[in-house]
């Protein structure tokens, strides 16, 4: 069936699925205003459409009680502000790719989405215009939101969960103990982090004698001194290595097979933080740096 407005705009309308084409200038506040009578509508696209206007979306579609996939790719979105968590509380997938959002205010308002579990967040500033590698802010996205299990396209794993707050907790650490000084820095961090002190209940408070300034390591400093031994076997001797942080687990099952002529087909590894906590090192692709493997930690073999 066709719904169709007094402005030259066609919207396809497949049982409770809303697909704008077309929309420009201020076209967009009407089409809007009509959108909301659709009390029944669960997906909505609009999918390179010009919006440069947040307000616009929030004001009209954030009541419509059963919406749970808005797709807003390709659009001009600067920024995404959800006011309180009675607004789009049906929603459960939203698509961003392709806007203009570049702080992470933006981010952080997504958390008050209460049904949101899926993200697509590709070709933003925030993300594509960092000199850092592509994993390093996935690994934000998830920490900052606590309850996405399937960030662009991809499942968010219990262990990439964990290993990405951890990495979280890590880089922002200093911060958080400086923040700590008035109670205008603490809210300021509070407002800007507002997960941080949920992950320090859930993960330990971070090891500041383990934090250094990123932007001051060398390669030199950034060499991990790692204790590697065999928990399992008492006979195999315990090594002391200096490892770079960038180092695939793949290459170190590789030289974990130099040492001790273990298989890395057969080879289990994990880590022993500062804490005991121990962790395993599941992906052969993955660096050291992305389950936040730090100075002074111990590499577990078992086979």
């Amino acid at each position: 069936m066709y719904v169709s407005t007094a402005n030259p705009i066609l919207m396809h309308t497949v049982y409770t699925a809303v697909h704008v084409t077309y929309m420009l200038g201020w076209y967009c506040l009407h089409v809007h205003s009509q959108l909301a009578g659709f009390q029944h509508l669960k997906l909505l696209n609009l999918e390179d459409n010009y919006l440069t206007d947040w307000d616009v979306v929030l004001d009209t579609l954030a009541s419509l009680p059963v919406l749970e996939v808005l797709i807003l790719s390709g659009n001009q979105l600067t920024s995404v502000v959800v006011k309180d968590t009675g607004q789009f509380t049906s929603l459960h997938s939203l698509s961003l790719n392709r806007n203009l959002i570049n702080e992470w205010q933006s981010v952080n308002a997504l958390i008050k989405l209460r049904s949101l579990r899926e993200l697509k967040f590709r070709d933003n500033p925030l993300v594509e215009a960092s000199s850092e590698p592509a994993y390093t802010a996935r690994q934000l996205l998830i920490a900052r939101l606590g309850e996405i299990t399937t960030l662009n396209n991809s499942e968010v794993s219990l262990k990439e969960r964990q290993a990405s707050e951890r990495y979280y907790i890590k880089r922002y650490a200093q911060d958080w103990i400086a923040s700590r000084n008035t109670k205008e820095d603490e809210a300021t961090f509070s407002n800007e982090h507002p997960r941080f002190a949920e992950l320090v209940v859930v993960h330990g408070s971070p090891d500041v004698a383990m934090q250094s300034s990123a932007s001051k390591l060398t390669m030199k400093d950034s060499l991990l001194s790692l204790t590697i031994l065999c928990p399992d076997d008492p006979t195999q001797k315990q090594v002391v290595k200096k490892l770079p942080s960038t180092m695939t687990v793949m290459k170190l099952k590789a030289l974990l097979y130099r040492l001790y002529k273990v298989d890395p087909v057969i080879q289990k590894l994990s880590y022993k933080d500062s804490k005991g906590k121990e962790f395993e090192l599941s992906d052969d692709m993955k660096e050291l740096s992305f389950y936040s493997v730090a100075n002074g930690d111990t590499i577990l073999l078992r086979w």
